[in-house]
């Protein structure tokens, strides 16, 4: 009989010596070969260093109050602290909306009327679903938004909850406590375009939003960041953390 090819035998291309890959269809491996079975790890496994850990554990943190008020440094650190941990900020989606406006001929003003009417929901539901669907796959979903009817209709805050509770998740909702001269000091330090429009008319903005923390909001955690405060800032996030985790 003919010789067996000493190429073919060792799984190679007889033309350029090199490995062959195999393929084969699902469910018919070749003989004698088990047939591997691949599964998608379940989103409700996940290993910490201390082991399994179960849905309870899990967290969503939304951190809310008006533009200027550092929603965005308390909640990387909120993620910094209780990782494995998502970090996720509304201004991430602003080219989107920016587009938007754009599209329309409209100024990029998120807090102008065209926007307030047509992008503001889609906005925020594409946010919260971005963090839920992040949710099962890490220890806590931190969320930076101004959250002011999220948090200031306590329907719209209980039905976060219950889909929270849905992925075995607990909601804290975080209010930064912010003060005007401390709001106009954060935007004239950051210099972002999106601010132009309330610096611009700094007074009407003023007028236009609301320091004061949401008292209807359940379970409402304040972390005061006004100027006079700050030192004692980082205290306060340390005992939320442990909080959180406890």
């Amino acid at each position: 009989g003919t010789a067996p090819d000493p190429l073919h035998a060792a799984g190679r291309c007889r033309r350029c010596g090199k490995r062959r890959l195999s393929f084969h269809r699902a469910g018919k491996a070749p003989a004698g070969k088990p047939d591997p079975e691949i599964r998608r790890p379940s989103p409700h496994t996940g290993i910490s260093v201390t082991g399994e850990r179960s849905m309870t554990e899990r967290n969503l943190i939304l951190v809310g109050a008006p533009p200027g008020c550092g929603k965005t440094f308390v909640a990387q650190w909120l993620a910094g602290a209780l990782k494995p941990s998502v970090f996720l900020d509304l201004d991430m989606l602003n080219p989107l909306s920016a587009q938007i406006c754009a599209a329309a001929g409209k100024p990029y003003d998120k807090g102008g009327a065209f926007f307030r009417t047509y992008g503001r929901e889609p906005e925020y539901e594409t946010l919260l679903d971005i963090a839920f669907a992040n949710l099962p796959y890490a220890h806590t979903v931190v969320v930076s938004a101004p959250f002011t009817k999220e948090f200031r209709e306590p329907e719209r805050l209980a039905e976060l909850r219950a889909r929270a509770a849905e992925q075995g998740a607990a909601l804290h909702p975080v209010w930064v406590l912010s003060d005007r001269e401390t709001c106009c000091a954060n935007m004239r330090k950051r210099q972002a375009s999106r601010d132009s429009f309330k610096l611009a008319d700094f007074d009407g903005y003023m007028n236009s939003i609301c320091f004061a923390p949401p008292e209807q909001a359940e379970g409402l955690t304040v972390l005061d960041n006004r100027t006079a405060a700050r030192g004692e800032l980082t205290a306060a996030l340390t005992e939320l953390a442990d909080r959180i985790t406890g």
